[in-house]
């Protein structure tokens, strides 16, 4: 009797893998260093390791004004005029603010230099934000796009495996959070036309930025480091590319359409045999 054979495992299902082995301890691997490596790339989402693995790869970050302090804690009077100010463990803008002297241009709001920390406060609670032990502040220089119309810095979010930039996503915020849209690209920028995302508006055709390889240097080289399927977001800067932060678990492996979803699959095939 033939061997029936199974469906192959959809890009959110394969992100909940991910999730019951890197985070919850599922399945630990026999090999003792394999189950520590695994530990180690669930880290990187942790700012202050972060920090430390992208200052010894050699990138570059924004300045940081305030490291993880309690928000009761936070002097926000010694902040900068310009300055970006969010919870460290949220997702998708939640409870984030773009302060450039009295407005946050993310959100649209005039804010007092005095009224910062209760702006930051009806944030938090709007989104959703836990005020608990676990939530911290963190406060960080404003970075300028590198192209002048966009006072809102777009994302460069590169998804890679295996040393090698598959796709990269640009996000444009201009309009808000909840109006974003994305445009996708390969390595060499080339327009992806098809859509990736189902549920965001697709995203207008950009120049190549003078910096894109550079870009694309720094991915494969945390790539080739950490091997397995990651994203890397960036932003395109006055003074070149700029590590934000890493994303092990895009939107939950949800709301892909059928070519993203085998765009993604394909990628973490690429750096299966390092998770």
């Amino acid at each position: 009797m033939s061997e029936v054979s199974r469906p192959t495992p959809t890009f959110r299902q394969r992100m909940q893998r991910r999730l019951g082995l890197w985070y919850q301890g599922k399945e630990p691997h026999p090999d003792p260093e394999r189950q520590k490596r695994r530990q180690f790339l669930a880290s990187l989402t942790n700012k202050t390791v972060m920090c430390r693995y992208i200052k010894e790869m050699g990138l570059p970050m924004p300045d940081l004004y305030c490291d993880h302090l309690p928000i009761d804690e936070v002097d926000f009077r010694s902040l900068p005029k310009r300055v970006v100010i969010k919870p460290n463990n949220s997702a998708c803008c939640h409870g984030v603010a773009l302060l450039d002297g009295r407005r946050d241009v993310l959100n649209r709001k005039f804010v007092m230099l005095r009224n910062r920390e209760q702006h930051l406060r009806h944030l938090w609670q709007r989104d959703g934000v836990s005020f608990g032990v676990g939530t911290k502040v963190v406060a960080e220089e404003f970075l300028r796009d590198f192209d002048k119309r966009f006072k809102v810095p777009r994302d460069f979010k590169v998804y890679t495996a295996n040393g090698r930039v598959g796709v990269i996503q640009v996000n444009d915020r201009s309009k808000g959070t909840k109006d974003r849209s994305l445009s996708y690209f390969t390595r060499d920028w080339d327009f992806v036309d098809e859509k990736i995302k189902s549920d965001v508006t697709f995203g207008p055709k950009y120049d190549r930025p003078d910096d894109l390889e550079q870009l694309v240097e720094m991915s494969e080289r945390l790539s080739a480091d950490l091997v397995v399927f990651y994203r890397f977001d960036f932003y395109m800067t006055t003074r070149g590319p700029v590590f934000g932060e890493f994303t092990s678990y895009p939107a939950a492996g949800v709301g892909f359409t059928p070519f993203g979803d085998r765009l993604m699959c394909g990628l973490m095939d690429e750096g299966a045999h390092a998770e």
